[in-house]
């Protein structure tokens, strides 16, 4: 065979006529590979979401069953579990439908669902449907993480997408020159033998490629025994690929597992860097194979924090934290490891087996032994055992033999004083986490308490007196901090704070050593740890229970103190959250922390620990009467609405935001919601996107109250009810679905008049709203008498300067601009202007829409000065209030009117600019086919047509001119009018 190195073995592979079948394998592998680790490092992000899904369709073909567990294997390695409709998590979890057959497209896909597809004949049939193509299996890598970016918007993808991408791109190019490379090697062997051939016969005639060939094949006598060496050429063949590989990728493999290991942030943290040292020390010291230390201390002594400090200094190729707080989390965390320890698809498959024995001792026993059998590989690894009650619970789990699972080194951390008795561990080895030293205490305390610059300038005497009252508060890192957060944000006097702990008799470290001496092994909980912290809380006021309801039903995140304040005394709110920092439940927020100002400023907002948040709306569903718990929702759902309101009307954006986080996190608990509580709470949310011009989502929560309203007939909530449908009577309208609109708003007036009369301000509000949609079909006559019906009801009710007189005045000053009587028009107009203005002051932005309306009347009437000046000092006021933007009702309309103004005054740039704009924002606010989005369209085509742009306004003009037609009929004005235009 004359392969006597390494280059000629590689010259004897590439001519071989398998060769191109090896290459494109081991490429195969060379991605795969890639993908694996990339899997490895999406873990750390998925496992924090605890992602779900379902799979809504079956299989029927075995054809594609390859391609479904391929994927399921591949979701679960990244901890994303499947779920069935039994499941707690189903409503959550993330819809996926399957498509191999056409039959499956008979069913109802809805947008929820992601279509997955598996035959690729299939594509050409999806219409309109997000879907995903798996039919390729050389494309999976790629479609894989397509489908969690699409699924799991949380989860961001693209980093890793690009990543395989360039890898993906650099085989290619390898795959490429390693086939130059069979040619010059191919080229040079007949050379050589043609040389060798003239050599032999003293033949100078020129020899044939063919004829070269077979010298070639005659010299090498070693290919009559190649296959009896295959196996030696197998293992040589992949050597020098992979030499080769690696030196073209110039790509280091870096097999590294590593857990993500939370601390708090630098500035806030304490660094406890000589309890660092002896956890170095000890381990370092120690001939043992397995090193083991145990860092013990009661709750609130750091000893999570200082275990992670040490596992992120240090380098190692495998280091993983373990939960065993419980046998199920213990359970999970072998499992993220076994996942990640995985290094091909035999040992992949050998691990879903065991996964999937229904036995738990038996899954345990072999879970076990897979993790020993691959963490040999890592020398030199460390694994961080936290929060274990009692040895016994990990004794299974626990590296004692140095055989089995390799050299490596442990820290146990444990509130079990006990545990320095165990024979696993030396007692030397155990490390007490004792109380802070005077200087640890002053540093975190004064690290939370100012920022860094402010620090330095503490004056000797403020630092004893800080130094002094750090004396009487446990010397603990969770007690410290709480002290400092709660000064900070209360601010209260370092006496005060003292007091306030005396009051209520227990600290948090005596609570703490009390669950301590209870549990006797050490065998409790977070459960029981919270629900006993919320029976003393609680205890300590019976009126608490009520705020923790209303804490554990709304988002666990920014719940503003005033909430709590509206629903409860300011000073019950205050002691509230004293004792919830004692049991170091919540973390306060102060608006613009970066903001030096605001050390020591009034707490606004607080955040409680979610899983606090979980378990305390759990316990206290149990310990309330069923009545006097759906009593309390009742009042909760009822200051949620008030509140709401109130920040509405506030129009803070931060503050709006987050109410509505609060209002949607309330509705999640649908389950334990009265309905109508949840029905009022689906009211408000409506009512906030129905003014925010969100017209889908506004849609989903007010048809979510009104299916409910329907249900009761009692007449102490007509009023609720009618509100409901008068809002999503302008939703509809709208969005352009003017018979649903009107046939609702119709309704819901007849049902007003049968219960208040006929001149109650109720019946007046639904009946404007009916009036302008009247106005916007072209029922002039309609919306006229039921306008100055309106007007004589809110005069009768609130006399004749109140502001409700003068939004029905505006109506109907607009309705008589439409038929044009611009005379009635302006007088209307103006009289509502100025009662406005003597309400709300001249030029309040709140009440801008009426000079907008002015303004369109004098373009109407030519007089383009007054309009200009109208419309220009409306936008002036808009703009220095931020009130333009893409998604407002008024701005759509001035932006229109603006236009229109410039376009009769023959500034046709100038007209195009702001009816863009206009045309733009109209599609978002109103949809593609409402009145008013078509309107748009036949001006923004006239300013088109009137620059030459003749193309873009025949695509306006044509469908806006098919809308007037089919909405108005042939013989109604508008549409005349919009033919004229």
């Amino acid at each position: 065979m004359n392969c006597n190195s390494k280059e000629s073995i590689i010259d004897f592979v590439l001519k071989d006529e398998n060769y191109s079948l090896i290459k494109q394998h081991y490429i195969n592998l060379l991605l795969n590979n890639f993908f694996n680790e990339q899997l490895k490092k999406l873990l750390n992000i998925t496992r924090r979401h605890k992602l779900n899904y379902v799979i809504t369709t079956d299989i029927a073909s075995n054809d594609y069953k390859e391609q479904l567990i391929l994927l399921q294997k591949t979701l679960k390695q990244l901890a994303i579990q499947q779920v069935t409709a039994n499941d707690d998590n189903y409503q959550n979890a993330k819809k996926m439908i399957i498509i191999t057959e056409k039959s499956d497209l008979n069913s109802n896909i809805s947008k929820q669902e992601l279509v997955l597809v598996f035959n690729k004949n299939m594509v050409a049939e999806l219409d309109n449907v997000d879907y995903v193509d798996f039919s390729n299996k050389y494309d999976f890598h790629v479609n894989f993480f397509k489908l969690l970016s699409k699924t799991f918007p949380e989860i961001d993808v693209n980093d890793f997408i690009t990543e395989f991408q360039i890898f993906k791109s650099n085989t290619s190019d390898l795959k490429e020159e390693v086939t130059k490379q069979v040619t010059v090697n191919k080229d040079k062997e007949i050379s050589e033998a043609i040389e060798t051939e003239e050599s032999i016969t003293g033949n100078n005639d020129v020899v044939s490629q063919d004829d070269a060939a077979e010298i070639v094949n005659k010299t090498l006598w070693g290919y009559l025994f190649k296959f009896n060496i295959y196996t030696l050429i197998t293992a040589l063949i992949i050597a020098a690929i992979v030499v080769f590989t690696i030196y073209k990728l110039n790509y280091q493999q870096q097999n590294l597992i590593s857990a993500d290991f939370v601390v708090p942030h630098k500035t806030v943290m304490l660094k406890r860097q000589k309890i660092l040292n002896i956890i170095t020390e000890k381990l370092n010291s120690s001939k043992e194979d397995i090193k083991v230390v145990a860092v013990v201390g009661i709750g609130g002594s750091g000893k999570t924090t200082v275990a992670r400090s040490y596992a992120r200094n240090i380098s190692a190729s495998l280091i993983w934290e373990i939960n065993a707080e419980t046998k199920r989390s213990l359970l999970n965390s072998f499992e993220e490891l076994a996942y990640l320890l995985v290094s091909s698809d035999e040992e992949r498959q050998e691990l879903e087996t065991i996964l999937n024995v229904s036995d738990f001792t038996k899954k345990e026993n072999r879970l076990i032994k897979f993790v020993t059998k691959n963490i040999k590989l890592h020398d030199n690894w460390l694994i961080v055992y936290d929060n274990v009650e009692s040895f016994s619970d990990i004794q299974n789990y626990f590296p004692s033999n140095s055989k089995v699972w390799g050299k490596g080194r442990v820290i146990i951390t444990t509130q079990n004083s006990n545990i320095a008795s165990n024979s696993y561990i030396k007692n030397n080895n155990v490390i007490m986490l004792d109380k802070l030293e005077t200087e640890e205490k002053f540093e975190l305390f004064t690290k939370i308490l100012y920022q860094a610059e402010d620090r330095q300038k503490l004056s000797i005497a403020e630092k004893e007196k800080i130094t002094n009252f750090l004396e009487n508060i446990p010397p603990f890192p969770l007690d410290v901090s709480t002290a400092a957060y709660y000064i900070r944000a209360e601010k209260v006097t370092y006496k005060e704070y003292l007091n306030n702990i005396n009051k209520n008799n227990d600290s948090f470290l005596e609570n703490q050593q009390d669950i301590l001496r209870e549990v006797g092994e050490y065998t409790n909980t977070r459960y029981n740890i919270i629900t006993l912290s919320l029976a003393k809380i609680i205890a300590d006021n019976p009126d608490f229970k009520e705020i923790l309801l209303l804490c554990s039903l709304v988002d666990s995140q920014n719940m503003p103190k005033d909430l709590l304040i509206s629903f409860k005394s300011k000073d019950l709110v205050s002691k509230f959250i004293y004792i919830l920092k004692k049991y170091s439940f919540i973390i306060e927020n102060l608006n613009n922390k970066e903001d030096p100002s605001n050390i020591g400023l009034e707490v606004s907002s607080f955040s409680l620990h979610r899983s606090m948040q979980q378990i305390s709306l759990a316990y206290l569903s149990k310990i309330f009467e069923p009545e006097e718990f759906q009593t309390i929702i009742k009042k909760v759902a009822d200051l949620l609405t008030k509140y709401s309101y109130r920040v509405f009307e506030q129009n803070q954006d931060q503050a709006v935001n987050n109410i509505i986080t609060h209002l949607k996190a309330f509705l999640s608990h649908k389950e334990l919601l009265p309905e109508l509580a949840y029905a009022n709470i689906s009211l408000v949310t409506g009512s906030y996107y129905s003014v925010m011009n969100d017209n889908e989502k506004a849609k989903m929560y007010l048809e979510n109250a009104a299916k409910i309203y329907v249900k009761y007939s009692d007449l102490r909530e007509i009023a609720t009810n009618t509100d409901t449908f008068v809002l999503l009577g302008r939703v509809y309208s709208n969005m352009g679905k003017y018979d649903q609109a009107q046939n609702l708003l119709e309704t819901n007036l007849d049902s007003l008049q049968s219960y208040y009369g006929s001149n109650h301000p109720h019946v007046a509000w639904n009946a404007v709203y009916l009036a302008e949609l009247y106005s916007n079909i072209g029922e002039y006559e309609k919306a006229r008498n039921l306008l100055q019906n309106t007007t004589k009801i809110y005069t009768t009710n609130y006399g004749q300067n109140h502001v409700s007189v003068a939004w029905s005045l505006s109506s109907l000053g607009n309705l008589y601009n439409s038929i044009g009587n611009y005379i009635v028009a302006e007088h209307y107009l103006q009289h509502s202007l100025k009662i406005y203005q003597d309400n709300d002051g001249k030029d309040n932005p709140k009440n801008l829409w009426i000079l907008n309306d002015l303004g369109d009347l004098y373009i109407n009437m030519g007089n383009y000065q007054k309009a200009e000046e109208m419309l220009q000092r409306s936008l002036v006021v808009q703009k220095n209030n931020g009130n333009i933007n893409n998604k407002d009702k008024n701005s759509n309309w001035l932006l229109f009117n603006l236009g229109n103004l410039y376009q009769e005054m023959g500034q046709n740039e100038l007209a195009k600019s702001y009816l863009e704009k206009s045309w733009q924002s109209s599609k978002e606010y109103y949809s593609i086919n409402s009145y008013n989005t078509m309107r748009n369209a036949l001006y923004l085509g006239k300013t088109y047509s009137s620059i030459g742009a003749y193309k873009k306004a025949e695509e306006l003009f044509m469908p806006a001119l098919e809308f007037y037609l089919k909405r108005f009929g042939n013989n109604h004005l508008k549409y005349a009018n919009s033919l004229m235009i």
